[in-house]
């Protein structure tokens, strides 16, 4: 198999990289010919030469391009002095200028031996015509002679033996050399996987090489047409009526010019199919520039065509995707300059690439002033440049401004396309318009510190706890209480639900435990009146309340809870309960009757010293007893006008004496005096004395007072009173 540096023309010959089989054929013909083969680079570096011609030189192929003037001409060493001069200035010009070349010199060989040989080569282009290497052959036209080098002074560079060699032998040999040559070289060419062609240097054609034949389907003579040239039958039998015309034009062209010939286009197959080829032609120039033939090769890119067809279909439908994307697209190049906006983007920036055209300044500096809020540009700006120089994802927000001026937030990412060697090649970028969702920000954040204000201000202490009870938040009241914060009470070996709890009075300390932890156990609210330790020392009563916040799948996450200082209404709840109490004992001692009353006349409750007054009983309470049902009917007008007066003016009504109707319908005198309760006037007390026993004691003594008169009138004495 051939080294890189052995194959150029079979590189040259086949454009997609032939099997390993076809270099080796390629290589053992190259080194049949009876030429001696050589390539070299687009600079003239050679990079084959056969074997047998480095051993006729007895030379490597390293020292054919090694020169002490670092010029690459190191082979000078092997032509004579007096030809030297001539060949190096044919192969620089055909180097410069693309030229053939074919010049005829004598070498010397190894030993000191000098020969007599033609040298032709001629330039190896690719598919875009460009000169990517030389390839060609040493036609030995005598055999070896003994040369030395006898000094300065002119004396005899070689001594070739023309007694014994005429001229006509050399032309000779020549001859049969070349035609040897050109038959091995032609058989070179037929095994090579390329279709070529030759034309004169009118363009008519007189060689196809096998593989364009049969690709053809016909004879090169088969097209052979008395009413016109070859070449024009072969156009039009080969080419796609499309293409004709363009094909014919470019062709005549070169012919005309001597310039290379390359065209695209498609070519008719054996079997009628059309498929794309490439076609290559260059001039083959004697030694005096003249055009002697026209040397073509047709490549087969048909698939490649395809390829490139369906790259593009994608690409189009690739653009068509990002711009009916609802995102702005960017893109720049590797060194960061833009070089792709997409729709979306520059309808809502109002920029196109062109309009970051601007001189004495970058696209990208065009693109940052045009786009960027000037308080966020030096940032962006340096964000960029940083990815762009390190490789790294670049991640920023700022306010990119619209069409209509107006600057809103979006979200900017971009990341880069790599290589497969890692190397960056592109950039792309997308802008995220998030405006709405930072000014939702921003208003959340306002209304949080809004809350926070407003808990800081509720007159009560908010504390929050973790789903298994520790405590992560107190607002300020509670921290102003305590003196401390969360992350103050945990202490090394006690969690914060116990320094917690260690504020709690020890009386009620294990009860809140067990209801706290019952609730984090079981989800249940907890509720539960506390003492709380102040940071003075002093405890004071505490309402606590705690519910559970839950997540969409109904898991706790946390808990908020809430502690209100009761502790001055529970020392009023307890002087009240100590009035009640009182109160209570004076009712429940039956020495007067107690009634408690609303306005409008029912008895909403009394005692058993009243009922047994009235000869009712608690049942008939419930049912309903009214004071206009109790009262005579003398005593209901007058008395129910002056109470209610003075109830409503005074919240109370001065004792005075009155009768009520009991159950059995008699008459019991009674002494009332009542007063509304605190706060309203529709409700009250009414403390009632049974007046019987001294309405009796007053009878009596009047009855009493009657008899004495009556015995004093009847007594005969004068009695004086005074």
């Amino acid at each position: 198999m051939l080294t890189n540096a052995e194959r150029p023309m079979t590189m040259a010959m086949n454009s997609h990289g032939d099997q390993d089989a076809a270099d080796v054929r390629a290589a053992q013909l190259i080194e049949g010919v009876v030429g001696n083969a050589w390539a070299t680079d687009a600079s003239g570096k050679f990079t084959y030469v056969s074997h047998a011609m480095l051993a006729l030189l007895g030379v490597t192929l390293p020292d054919l391009n090694s020169s002490p003037e670092d010029d690459g001409l190191g082979w000078r060493r092997m032509i004579h002095p007096d030809d030297c001069q001539a060949v190096v200035a044919a192969w620089r010009h055909s180097v410069r200028t693309g030229d053939r070349f074919n010049v005829a010199c004598r070498m010397i060989g190894a030993a000191n031996t000098c020969v007599r040989a033609r040298c032709s080569g001629q330039p190896l282009r690719d598919n875009d015509g460009r000169i990517f290497g030389w390839y060609g052959a040493f036609i030995d036209g005598e055999g070896p002679s003994a040369w030395s080098d006898r000094g300065e002074a002119g004396a005899e560079h070689e001594r070739l033996p023309h007694d014994e060699v005429t001229a006509s032998d050399v032309h000779r040999k020549t001859e049969e050399t070349l035609r040897e040559s050109e038959r091995a070289l032609r058989e070179l060419v037929e095994t090579l996987p390329a279709r070529i062609w030759c034309t004169t240097p009118g363009g008519e054609p007189f060689y196809f090489s096998r593989q364009l034949r049969e690709y053809y389907g016909f004879n090169m003579d088969a097209k052979d047409d008395a009413d016109s040239s070859r070449l024009g039958a072969i156009l039009s039998a080969t080419i796609h009526p499309d293409d004709l015309e363009k094909v014919g034009k470019l062709f005549a062209q070169s012919l005309a010019t001597g310039e290379p010939y390359a065209v695209r286009h498609r070519q008719r197959r054996h079997d009628g199919v059309y498929r794309w080829v490439q076609t290559h032609a260059t001039a083959m120039r004697d030694v005096n520039g003249q055009i002697e033939r026209w040397n073509g090769v047709n490549y087969d890119i048909d698939d490649l065509v395809s390829a490139q067809e369906s790259l593009r279909a994608g690409e189009l439908r690739l653009q068509q995707l990002i711009d009916t994307v609802p995102a702005p697209i960017w893109g720049t190049n590797a060194e960061g300059e833009p070089s792709y906006i997409n729709k979306p983007l520059q309808e809502y920036s109002g920029i196109s690439l062109d309009a970051l055209n601007v001189p004495d300044r970058t696209r990208l500096a065009s693109a940052i002033g045009g786009a960027v809020h000037p308080d966020d540009a030096g940032v962006v700006r340096e964000a960029l440049r940083h990815s762009f120089t390190s490789g790294e994802r670049f991640a920023l927000k700022y306010r990119h401004r619209r069409a209509d001026g107006s600057y809103r937030w979006v979200d900017g990412q971009a990341e880069p396309l790599r290589d497969t060697d890692g190397r960056i090649l592109q950039w792309y970028g997308v802008c995220l318009d998030i405006d709405d969702e930072v000014r939702s920000q921003e208003t959340l954040r306002a209304r949080e510190r809004e809350l926070s204000q407003l808990i800081d201000m509720v007159p009560s202490h908010i504390w929050r706890l973790s789903p298994d009870g520790e405590p992560i938040f107190f607002n300020k009241r509670m921290v102003d209480y305590l003196r401390m914060d969360v992350a103050d009470i945990a202490t090394p070996g006690r969690s914060r639900l116990q320094a917690l709890v260690s504020a709690v009075h020890p009386e009620d300390a294990s009860g809140f435990e067990k209801a706290l932890r019952h609730s984090l156990a079981t989800g249940e609210s907890f509720a539960m009146q506390y003492r709380l330790r102040r940071s003075d020392g002093v405890y004071r009563w505490m309402s606590g309340r705690a519910e559970p916040m839950r997540d969409d799948r109904e898991r706790i996450v946390q808990w908020f809870g809430l502690c209100h200082d009761i502790d001055d209404q529970m020392r009023l709840y307890s002087d009240i309960a100590e009035r009640e109490a009182r109160i209570r004992r004076l009712v429940d001692s039956d020495i007067i009757g107690i009634v408690i009353w609303d306005l409008d006349g029912t008895l909403i409750d009394a005692n058993d010293a009243f009922l047994r007054m009235v000869q009712y009983d608690r049942e008939d309470v419930k049912a309903g007893i009214r004071w206009l049902d109790m009262t005579p009917p003398e005593w209901q007008e007058v008395h129910a006008r002056e109470e209610a007066e003075e109830l409503a003016a005074t919240g109370k009504m001065q004792p005075r004496e009155k009768e009520y109707f009991r159950k059995d319908g008699s008459r019991v005198p009674i002494l009332i005096g009542a007063a509304c309760f605190d706060g309203q006037s529709q409700q009250g007390v009414a403390y009632i004395l049974d007046l019987t026993e001294r309405k009796r004691a007053e009878e009596a003594l009047r009855e009493s007072e009657r008899s004495l008169r009556e015995l004093v009138e009847t007594l005969p004495a004068m009695i004086d009173c005074a």
